[in-house]
């Protein structure tokens, strides 16, 4: 807890509210949000994992010196209220040494489809075979350029944009320290 590289903890943006489980790899960020010249309000929900480490796949063996990019992928879900009978929307993003990628868009037709999605993202393997039956869209790279324009433009009016993207990453980074320094105590613990 006293070491010099250990991160600081990100400001949550305005509006978002953060929580995170003790002992839980995953983070979620909420909150209710009215578009500009929209008359609907909409909820917005972004789960997040601390990012799993695979040594021999992330740093080089001789040098120690990362051979990817920085990355987390993460759920944005954009949802209406539920009087509305409408489903939502669900962004799969990545954050790679702070760019926020589309990497794919699933439109859910009902509040129903919508929940399980939410429920499968890291769930048992059983739950995400059931998400992930569903057709979940295209491939983004083949959409249209001024189409994923739009969808990024789409994005960037919510405030889901390369800062945000940013600010999940800090936030998983602040989280997986806090769970390092649970488990170093329970580890103490247990020694004694």
């Amino acid at each position: 807890g006293l070491r010099d590289d250990k991160p600081v903890e990100a400001k949550v943006p305005r509006g978002w509210k953060l929580t995170h489980n003790p002992c839980s790899q995953i983070f979620r960020l909420t909150r209710k949000y009215r578009p500009f010249g929209g008359n609907t309000e909409e909820f917005h929900e972004v789960l997040a994992r601390m990012e799993i480490k695979h040594p021999e796949e992330t740093f080089r063996a001789d040098l120690g010196e990362r051979i990817d990019p920085q990355h987390l992928t993460f759920y944005y879900f954009i949802t209406k209220p539920r009087s509305t009978s409408q489903g939502g929307m669900e962004f799969m993003l990545t954050s790679i040494d702070d760019e926020l990628v589309v990497d794919a868009m699933t439109v859910h037709s009902t509040p129903e489809e919508i929940e399980n999605a939410k429920s499968g993202v890291y769930a048992s393997v059983e739950k995400r075979r059931l998400r992930d039956g569903k057709y979940r869209g295209p491939s983004m790279n083949e959409l249209d350029d001024e189409f994923l324009d739009e969808v990024l433009d789409h994005l960037d009016e919510r405030g889901i944009n390369n800062a945000f993207a940013e600010t999940v990453m800090s936030h998983a980074n602040f989280i997986e320290q806090l769970e390092y320094e649970h488990w170093l105590t329970m580890l103490a613990k247990f020694g004694q």
